[in-house]
């Protein structure tokens, strides 16, 4: 989990307009752009926003139904369902 946590500083350092996604379960670190519906596979996620956000978890694709919201960064959830099928990163909120 440091490991995760030190890539998340690192790549914000890189993109201001952005945020950073990983799934709990492994893999890659992604930087998206903020406000914009990402799909995704997995079980539970975490984030790291720059300028702060709120982020809604959905079960479905497309940020379909109903949405998990946190503004809790570097800590793992998941949607309603159990599962993660898309997410996005809401500014302002």
């Amino acid at each position: 989990m440091k490991f995760i946590a030190a890539v998340f500083v690192a790549a914000m350092a890189t993109g201001s307009n952005a945020w950073l996604f990983s799934s709990c379960q492994g893999g890659g670190i992604d930087n998206w752009k903020k406000n914009d519906c990402h799909n995704v596979d997995a079980d539970s996620v975490q984030f790291q926003s720059d300028n702060g956000c709120t982020i809604f978890i959905y079960g479905e694709e497309g940020c379909q139904g109903t949405a998990v919201t946190t503004k809790t960064q570097n800590t793992c959830f998941s949607s309603t369902s159990g599962h993660v099928s898309s997410v996005k990163c809401v500014e302002g909120l």
